[in-house]
């Protein structure tokens, strides 16, 4: 769940935006504008997905050893049987998304010790491909270890076999869920940092647009606030980003009554610090503190 605090700087970078580019805002470029804005937090998701993707799989080598040891041990023996020629395709299909998974997740190991020049852009196709072949797995355990018990003959060899592949299964269902985030399903402590991004990349553009396009619908009643409550300023002599830190918070105190007035305030008095500066904030909050008082009931 993505914060109040986000969608109101998002917005007001989104309002600002749309604001310089001199276009209407329904015909405001919104995908390049989020493709850079977002550009940081892409990159911290790739990186956070990958490292998350590695601490699943970093048990894989061990894995991986125990269960070529005992393949190669059952192909043997069922070499020599031709009934056994469907369940050795199955194993032979098996085994070459195993190898596919195993070199996919070198690479991964590669990159993160190589951090200085890995990119965002590697860390995402790495983890991308680790994780298509563990779905690609995932759909192979199943019928695999169905087969595995039909041939009672060859218990001996196969039952070892199976062990090693139900622990793969689990190793596999720990990863899946890197695969579709944000998770709606409880996840691992590994994966919370993760998801945290995934929210964010999500959930982030559709709420900043949507309170941004509510913004601009009310802008006339907002600006008509503005004028009232400030002496010798016109809404259009104000700055940009103070016009619009505005905006938020009018708009809050009109349409949102379930935000208490110290929390707007103190918000937008925030907003002004952080992107405008000192005297923007004390102006501001005078502003919305006086508006406060036509715009809400006393008892609010």
């Amino acid at each position: 769940m993505i914060s109040r605090k986000k969608i109101r700087q998002a917005t007001l970078q989104l309002l600002y935006g749309i604001d310089q580019s001199g276009r209407p805002a329904s015909e405001f470029d919104y995908a390049t504008y989020w493709n850079i804005a977002l550009e940081t937090e892409s990159d911290d998701f790739a990186k956070a997905r990958a490292k998350a993707v590695e601490h699943l799989c970093r048990g894989n080598a061990d894995l991986d050893r125990i269960f070529t040891e005992r393949r190669e041990r059952a192909m043997e023996t069922l070499q020599k049987d031709i009934s056994t020629a469907t369940l050795r395709d199955e194993l032979e299909r098996h085994i070459r998304t195993t190898d596919q998974f195993r070199a996919a997740v070198e690479a991964l190991n590669l990159l993160r010790i190589d951090k200085r020049n890995a990119t965002p852009d590697q860390y995402a196709r790495c983890a991308e491909t680790i994780l298509q072949l563990n779905a690609m797995l995932m759909a192979q355990y199943g019928p695999l270890l169905i087969s595995l018990q039909d041939y009672p003959a060859y218990e001996h060899i196969l039952h070892p076999l199976r062990t090693i592949i139900e622990r793969r299964r689990k190793q596999s269902i720990a990863l899946a869920p890197l695969a579709d985030l944000p998770s709606r399903e409880p996840i691992g402590p590994e994966l919370i940092a993760v998801q945290k991004y995934a929210e964010l990349l999500t959930e982030l553009r559709p709420a900043a647009e949507q309170f941004a396009a509510d913004i601009i619908a009310r802008k006339e009643s907002l600006d008509a606030v503005i004028a009232a409550t400030t002496q010798n300023y016109s809404p259009d002599r104000l700055d940009l980003v103070d016009k619009n830190i505005l905006y938020i918070a009018l708009y809050e105190l009109m349409e949102m009554e379930e935000l208490p007035v110290p929390v707007i305030v103190s918000e937008a008095t925030a907003l002004a610090d952080t992107y405008s500066g000192t005297k923007s904030a004390r102006f501001i909050h005078g502003i919305i503190g006086t508006a406060a008082k036509t715009c809400r009931q006393p008892a609010q």
